[in-house]
Order: C-alpha cells, then sequence, then structure tokens
C-alpha cells in the first residue's frame, strides 16, 4: 500500500509524492512569509527564507521530513510552472476561471482551435 506523501528508493530516492495537506501549509507558510515584512522585500523574500519556510512546515507537519533541497524547492518549483500555464490559459480569449469548481472552463470549440 502507498503511503501518501512517501519517499521512494532507488533512482530519484528524494522523490516525494506531496500531499493536499502538505500543498495548503506550503501556500499558507509562503503567504505568511510574503506579508512579514522582515521577511518580504521588493523582488521577493530575503536570504533565508527557505530556511524559515522548512522550519514552519516541519512545526505544522511534524513527522513530513520536508527539506529545503530536494523537496520544498523542487515544490516551488513545480507550483511556479503550473502557476505561470494557468496565466497564460487565462490570458487566452475564451478561457475563464471558474470560481465554484476552482479550475479553468473553456468551450470545447475553443479548445480545438
Amino acid at each position: 500500500m502507498k503511503e501518501s506523501g512517501a519517499s521512494r528508493n532507488g533512482r530519484g530516492r528524494n522523490k516525494h509524492f506531496w500531499t493536499a495537506e502538505e500543498d495548503t501549509v506550503l501556500v499558507s507558510v509562503l503567504l505568511e512569509l510574503a506579508t512579514d515584512p522582515h521577511w518580504k522585500c521588493d523582488n521577493g523574500f530575503r536570504n533565508g527564507y527557505m530556511v524559515r519556510l522548512e522550519e514552519i512546515i516541519g512545526k505544522a507537519l511534524p513527522r513530513c521530513g520536508l527539506k529545503v533541497t530536494p523537496h520544498i524547492d523542487s515544490r516551488l518549483k513545480t507550483l511556479v510552472s503550473k502557476s505561470r500555464a494557468i496565466a497564460q490559459m487565462l490570458s487566452t480569449s475564451g478561457f475563464m476561471w471558474d470560481d465554484d469548481k476552482k479550475m479553468i472552463f473553456v468551450d470545447r470549440s475553443v479548445y480545438d482551435e
């Protein structure tokens, strides 16, 4: 039975399968740091924010074992990439955000084009 949030051994042994709870905590902590003048600066976050991120996540999810490298850094890259793809879709005519379903909506004809 595959355990949620488990790591695999072998190739990609640091591979971590993020749970919805871990993602929620990660985004929540990022929002918290983004509003904290100690960590937020004009072009992003101040040095050391990743270590603080790891500390807060570790307190919120004590058994998760998430580390800055490779887990958190990799997940942030994935989320940024997905965020850019979503923004690009939403900037295309016919693509809309469905706030009730929390997903992108597009008519089939627009998608087929």
